[in-house]
């Protein structure tokens, strides 16, 4: 303990041994202390004392506590108190709604304070708790924000639970909370993963009709699962609908990753797309290109590229 503290700590003990009576303030301030130092087993202690002392706590003496218990992991005890706070009647208040974890950014909670939790059990990979705790906040009153909601849907996708996720995703508008990028991305590639993509197409879509853009990661896998059914006209379709800058970042990978799988016919088709589209393809593309010969030879008509202009850029090499 720092200086200031054991000296708070030695004077709390003295009063406390000389029959000195306490009040809730005199408590709240020592309580708060402590957890905002992290000592929260000698919190715990004083939160104690002052019930058995018969000073009954109020509503900030639960949420100091609740959140020292959650910045320390106590999830399980952080819970039973906010149980006794649901018990007892009490409403969350603007400290309730203070609520922090030291890895979360501030507004990665429910608006008015409980759902925390949900954030830190999905993190730690315990969706049956997270789900318990999410039902218990909603029936408690408290009200789940966006990023209450992400961590739900992306902690389903990330176990390969998509109906789950997907029956999140259908409650947002419940609490008033409109899906971003990330909420897209995650349900679309738990989609493409699950090989649902008239679903995932669906979603993709509905961004883009929001002007919502989709991460280069969630667009090329998406188009990547088409081409991998042979359906590249349905990836070419989908792609048609990016700006140019990212449809010529999104094929150059695109082309590059077709490749390596031998798909040769398909990265053909799209690599003569790029061309006509940018003159200046990038050298990376062609470099990691293994089949790039045939790949050429498969262009019809035949693109800048030609036979020499491909020997002379493997004799010259990737600039």
């Amino acid at each position: 303990m720092s200086g200031r503290v054991s000296e708070a700590d030695r004077w709390l003990s003295k009063m406390l041994e000389r029959g000195f009576v306490l009040d809730n303030s005199s408590f709240t301030l020592i309580i708060n202390m402590f957890c905002e130092k992290g000592l929260v087993g000698r919190a715990s202690w004083c939160f104690d004392k002052m019930i058995r002392m018969g000073v009954k706590p109020n509503l900030i003496n639960f949420t100091t506590m609740i959140n020292g218990l959650c910045k320390r992991g106590s999830i399980k005890q952080a819970f039973e108190m906010l149980e006794e706070i649901v018990r007892k009647g009490w409403k969350p208040n603007v400290y309730t709604q203070s609520i922090r974890l030291p890895t979360f950014p501030p507004n990665m909670f429910c608006e008015k304070g409980l759902v925390g939790l949900v954030l830190l059990q999905e993190r730690q990979k315990k969706m049956k708790e997270s789900e318990k705790l999410f039902e218990f906040a909603v029936r408690a009153g408290l009200i789940p924000t966006k990023e209450t909601y992400t961590s739900m849907i992306c902690g389903h996708c990330r176990d390969g639970n998509i109906a789950s996720a997907v029956m999140y995703f259908q409650r947002m508008g419940d609490h008033g909370c409109a899906p971003d990028s990330i909420i897209y991305g995650a349900l679309m590639s738990g989609l493409c993963k699950d090989e649902k993509l008239e679903e995932a197409r669906r979603l993709y879509d509905t961004m883009m009709d929001k002007a919502l853009s989709p991460c280069e990661v969630t667009r090329l896998t998406l188009a990547y699962k088409y081409c991998m059914k042979d359906d590249s006209a349905a990836a070419m379709v989908m792609l048609e609908r990016l700006e140019k800058k990212l449809w010529i970042r999104t094929v150059n990978t695109l082309v590059r990753k077709l490749s390596s799988d031998k798909k040769v016919g398909i990265a053909a088709l799209f690599f003569h797309k790029l061309v006509d589209n940018d003159q200046n393809v990038d050298r990376v593309t062609l470099a990691d290109t293994d089949d790039l010969t045939s790949i050429v030879s498969l262009i019809s008509p035949p693109s800048p590229f030609s036979r020499r202009s491909l020997c002379q850029f493997r004799l010259q090499g990737p600039h």
